[in-house]
């Protein structure tokens, strides 16, 4: 009896080969498509959140959905199953986990960690360590769901040797790793892009302009203006006899040089004289 357990149980580990098998190439070439995509400017992945941070609009609202989606369907396929809810309630809610999660791994996971390669790589190799951890763990858990999806849907239409038994300690594996690698994931988010919803520090207020306006009119006319008028009387008294000096020089000089233009005329005329007197 436990030789023909432990062999179908071998049937868990054939299903597992077959779906790494058939993801890898599909990964591969997927990566290779992504790998520098240009995303256009209104493109979610490139268009700025709702959450107060640096991310984009794709990955806030990657962020709620582990947070107020995922996580809590886990937990309540969990629980359901601990209740013996099997059909529809934990094998829906454990179908919608896993589809939902290879979405937003090929559609945004896959893009950031193919950008975020090139860019830390040359800066800060240490910064991918935990996003690699998170590709890591978040890859083993989808591949043993995606097995424990296979078990679960094609239960009757699968070969003997591929019912694997036990099914428990697989899906418990599974809700470990979904649960490590959500919050690894909340953890690269805060780390990239801070906390979301942060009260950013408060600008101090200014004055009003209304205020200030009656104040800067009100003291130049009262206090600006006496002030104006003493510095004004200071300045212009002393001023004056200078100028008046400076008119009486020029004046003087002016006297002295029509003086001086007539003596010369009178010395000219006298010379005049005696050359005629000499002449006659």
């Amino acid at each position: 009896m436990k030789n023909a357990q432990q062999s179908r149980f071998t049937g868990f580990f054939i299903l597992a080969g077959v779906v790494i098998v058939v993801l890898l190439p599909i990964a591969w070439l997927y990566q290779s498509a992504v790998q520098g995509l240009a995303l256009s400017g209104d493109d979610p992945r490139r268009t700025a959140g709702f959450l107060g941070t640096g991310a984009s609009l794709a990955a806030d609202l990657s962020l709620l959905a582990y947070l107020l989606l995922l996580v809590p369907l886990m937990l309540y396929g969990y629980t359901a199953a601990r209740r013996q809810l099997f059909v529809p309630q934990h094998k829906y809610a454990m179908t919608f986990v896993t589809v939902l999660n290879w979405a937003i791994i090929a559609y945004l996971m896959a893009v950031s960690y193919s950008g975020a390669v090139p860019y830390y790589s040359e800066r800060a190799p240490s910064q991918l360590i935990v996003p690699t951890l998170h590709l890591i763990t978040g890859g083993i858990a989808q591949v043993l769901a995606t097995v424990s999806l296979i078990r679960m849907w094609f239960e009757y239409r699968l070969p003997v040797a591929l019912r694997y038994e036990p099914i428990k300690p697989p899906m418990r594996v599974t809700l470990a790793l979904w649960l490590i690698t959500a919050a690894l994931g909340i953890g690269i988010y805060i780390a990239w892009y801070g906390v979301p919803l942060q009260p950013r520090p408060e600008q101090p207020i200014s004055a009003p302009t209304a205020e200030a306006t009656p104040q800067a009119t009100e003291e130049p006319d009262a206090l600006a203006t006496p002030a104006a008028t003493e510095e004004a009387t200071a300045t212009v008294t002393p001023t004056a006899p200078p100028a008046a000096t400076e008119d009486t020089s020029t004046g003087d000089d002016a006297r002295k040089a029509t003086k001086a233009a007539e003596d010369a005329a009178k010395d000219a005329t006298k010379d005049a004289e005696r050359a005629t007197k000499r002449a006659d």
